[in-house]
């Protein structure tokens, strides 16, 4: 699909929306406002106040962005509606641009004073699953074929979200039964957990991918060249080595690391998840809980400046490995294989959330790395079973 790039009133240049992975020098940027049908309504460029900021995230892909507009009271109020269409670009030169971001209005906040001002809050597509319901059962189905079918039967025809065969990959993990009465994030979110070591989401081209995580090293920082701070934690305190599944009515499983529970003791969680009817699929569902939480969770963030292209230019994301000293190649490694020198000392760590910012400068990001911190997901999904059991009652 091609677009139209527009900025300050004339038209830029033309460009490919496909074209991922270009690296850019940003000094400056672009951001326009859509209708629900993509047509351009408003260029919000110059009315920006100060950077703009937005987050990318390994589950979930484009994630919430802020804008902040110098403009009098009601100057925009005719314009915005609901779900409306935020893009924001890197400007390359004058005569190219690359889509960095791309959301809907989920707020629109005018504020009177002096000067007046309004503040637009947006989010990723994904939130578009939150309001898709799936009422289903599956049986002897393999993973990815059953969110092939969610997004074929509920997502496409309710939401702005496309995906493309390709990018749902096979999990390799055949489903006994399933049973869905709950909305399509709360159901791909479960999937993905029994599928294990996946990453999902909606990109900034619309797409939903379903993705192999990749443990491989795509991505390098530099301390003291792109690296501004560096803050590492190993975090003790959320670690969980048995898993009490509560599943639909009186439904109840649990599932034991007992490696960890001899390191660390028993730290039990209960969890509740209506979807689950089977002992076999509580067992793989809990099984790849574990694997995640039954050890001590390794975590950094990571200011980096200067950003020359996104991370999620690859998908999956990948590891980004933090390089702390230079090593002297002819010393360590031998000049023949190596060349001159060589970069060492490489710490590596998988990537959970990327915020990022733009200005009058580059690209700047605050990247949040390790194992994810515990999902408030995970106890709104408790609190909704328990008044489902009350219900029932």
């Amino acid at each position: 699909m091609a677009y139209t790039f527009y900025y300050d009133s004339f038209i830029v240049s033309t460009y490919n929306q496909r074209n991922r992975g270009q690296v850019y020098g940003v000094s400056t940027f672009a951001v326009e406002l859509r209708n629900t049908n993509f047509e351009l309504i408003k260029i919000l460029t110059k009315k920006v106040k100060g950077e703009i900021s937005w987050q990318y995230n390994r589950i979930g892909g484009c994630g919430s962005c802020t804008i902040l507009l110098s403009l009098s009271f009601e100057e925009l109020k005719d314009y915005i509606k609901p779900d409306y269409e935020i893009r924001i670009f890197a400007v390359l030169d004058d005569t190219s641009a690359e889509l960095i971001y791309r959301g809907f209005v989920e707020n629109y906040r005018p504020k009177v004073g002096t000067p007046d001002s309004a503040q637009i809050d947006v989010t990723g597509y994904v939130g578009q699953l939150k309001r898709v319901p799936v009422i289903r059962t599956y049986s002897n189905t393999e993973v990815s074929e059953i969110i092939k079918d969610i997004l074929d039967q509920d997502v496409l025809p309710n939401t702005s979200i496309f995906y493309e065969s390709a990018d749902i990959q096979d999990s390799g993990y055949v489903i006994d039964t399933i049973e869905f009465d709950t909305m399509a994030d709360e159901a791909i979110r479960t999937l993905a957990r029994i599928a294990g070591n996946f990453e999902y989401g909606v990109d900034r081209n619309l797409d939903f991918y379903f993705k192999r995580k990749d443990t491989t090293i795509q991505h390098f920082a530099r301390v003291k060249k792109d690296v501004r701070d560096f803050d590492e934690i190993n975090d003790y305190s959320n670690i969980i080595n048995r898993y009490i599944i509560k599943g639909k009515d009186s439904f109840s499983d649990t599932v034991n690391n007992t490696e960890s529970q001899t390191l660390y003791g028993i730290r039990a969680k209960m969890i509740s998840n209506s979807s689950i009817i089977t002992t076999a699929l509580s067992q793989r569902y809990g099984s790849m809980l574990l694997a995640e939480s039954a050890r001590i969770a390794r975590r950094a963030s990571i200011n980096i400046v200067n950003k020359t292209s996104l991370f999620e230019n690859t998908i999956p994301l990948g590891k980004l490995a933090i390089i702390k000293e230079p090593v002297d190649a002819p010393t360590k490694y031998g000049a023949d294989t190596y060349g001159s020198f060589k970069y060492g000392g490489l710490i590596s760590y998988d990537i959970e959330s990327v915020n990022y910012s733009i200005g009058s400068e580059k690209i700047s990001a605050k990247v949040q790395l390790g194992q994810p911190r515990p999902d408030i997901s995970d106890q709104i999904e408790q609190m909704n079973f328990e008044i489902s059991q009350l219900r029932n009652i």
